[in-house]
């Protein structure tokens, strides 16, 4: 049991940074949702505002607003991809975590479109937390 003025041992102060340092990659992270199965732009010019058309239809099938979303990407694989049918995920960071909850409790009502039938949306997760699942 520490007391008020023990000094904290090596061990403590490693656990204490890792739990730290996952905390703060938690909080990076919180208000984001990753977009799996999601269709790529077919034309490789003018690809930018391709994506930014398909991830608006899919925000007004959400129920999220446009300016809800701080940013959106493409997360590619490192060495390509293995599967070329397979379309890379789709980052979406929104503003706050009310929309990113929004979003994720809209997602189940995307199986009713027949567009999006195979799409899948769910939180983004830190590396610790893809190996532990």
């Amino acid at each position: 049991m520490l007391t008020k003025n023990a000094k904290k041992s090596d061990a403590e102060i490693f656990i204490l940074s890792k739990v730290h340092a996952e905390l703060k990659e938690k909080s990076k992270i919180e208000n984001n949702i990753i977009v799996s199965g999601f269709e790529e732009p077919s034309d490789a010019e003018g690809s930018l505002d391709q994506e930014e058309e398909i991830v608006d239809d899919l925000l007004v099938s959400l129920k999220v607003e446009k300016n809800k979303v701080k940013r959106f990407t493409r997360l590619r694989r490192k060495g390509g991809k293995n599967d070329q049918n397979k379309p890379d995920l789709l980052l979406n960071e929104f503003t706050d975590n009310k929309t990113q909850v929004k979003a994720l409790n809209s997602a189940s009502n995307l199986r009713e479109c027949s567009k999006y039938n195979k799409v899948y949306i769910n939180p983004d997760k830190t590396k610790k937390q893809v190996k532990l699942n």
